[in-house]
This record gives C-alpha cells, sequence and structure tokens, in this order.
C-alpha cells in the first residue's frame, strides 16, 4: 500500500506503511523501505531528512538492490547543495 499512497502522492499515508516495514523484525524490505522514505522526504523538499534515508540504505543495507540508486540520490543531493 506504501507504493499506491507514494504513487498518489499521498506522503504521510506512504510514510505510514513504509515505517511500519521499518520497525517489523524482518530485515527483508527494511532497505526498501528506507529508500522509499528517502524518496518521500525528497519530494516534500525535506533534504536533510531524505539524506539520512538514503545513508542507512547505503550503510545498514548494502546488499539491497536500491543501494546504488541510494548513492547516486546522494551525490545528486550534494551537487545540489553545493
Amino acid at each position: 500500500l506504501g507504493y499506491c499512497y507514494e504513487e498518489l502522492k499521498d506522503y504521510k499515508s506512504a510514510s505510514e506503511y513504509f515505517k511500519k516495514i521499518i520497525d517489523m523484525k524482518n530485515e527483508f524490505l527494511k532497505g526498501e523501505a528506507y529508500f522509499h522514505l528517502g524518496l518521500i522526504y525528497e519530494a516534500q523538499k525535506d533534504i536533510e531528512k531524505a539524506v539520512e534515508q538514503y545513508k542507512k540504505v547505503v550503510h545498514d543495507y548494502p546488499d539491497t538492490l536500491y543501494v546504488e540508486i541510494a548513492k547516486d540520490r546522494l551525490r545528486r543531493l550534494k551537487a545540489e547543495e553545493d
């Protein structure tokens, strides 16, 4: 459901679902959930929180499919900052 809410730009509802995944004991989808939280914060122009989420993906979930995309987003956000 988080993906659907994200697509509809209902970021509050989407973030609630991704946070539920993060709170679960199963590690399987956590890297993906952090990545999508980063996208949500970025869409809301909360760059500091977006960067925190992307860094979490890179450092804590290096085996996720989203790690390279998270690195790219971090580089892009840093370049925009400079």
